[in-house]
């Protein structure tokens, strides 16, 4: 990547309907490695507790559904993605411009709330009282 100026990104989209919040973090530090390119670090959290939400199938069954193929949307765009318990973790490609990372975490935006948008009811699993 030409130039070695820094690039932050936070974003966080509310789904309040859902019961979820995606917190959507880019940093390209200014002093890295020639090998080093951005990090994409995508959190999912409770809207009202704002704790993090586990992707296991008995928590939430549509982010069990969701997640592994987004990891696998994200390696197709030049994107190295991992998912972790509530957290995606992943690196762009040492060669992705600014504009390129800005453009790809609007898509990573806009794929999201594609999905994400369309629930009226919470998407939680509650354990039984």
């Amino acid at each position: 990547m030409a130039g070695k100026s820094r690039l932050s990104i936070n974003r966080k989209l509310d789904y309040a309907r859902a019961g979820v919040v995606f917190q959507i973090q880019v940093e390209l530090p200014e002093e890295r490695a020639a090998h080093q390119g951005a990090s994409l670090n995508i959190e999912v959290v409770e809207t009202d507790s704002g704790n993090r939400v586990s992707f296991g199938e008995e928590v939430c069954p549509v982010l069990a559904d969701f997640v592994p193929g987004f990891v696998r949307w994200l390696g197709r765009k030049g994107v190295s993605a991992q998912a972790g318990d509530g957290v995606i973790t992943s690196n762009f490609d040492k060669e992705f411009t600014r504009d390129q990372i800005k453009g790809t975490t609007e898509e990573v935006c806009e794929l999201i709330d594609s999905r994400f948008s369309l629930y009226t009811e919470g998407i939680l699993e509650k354990a039984p009282a």
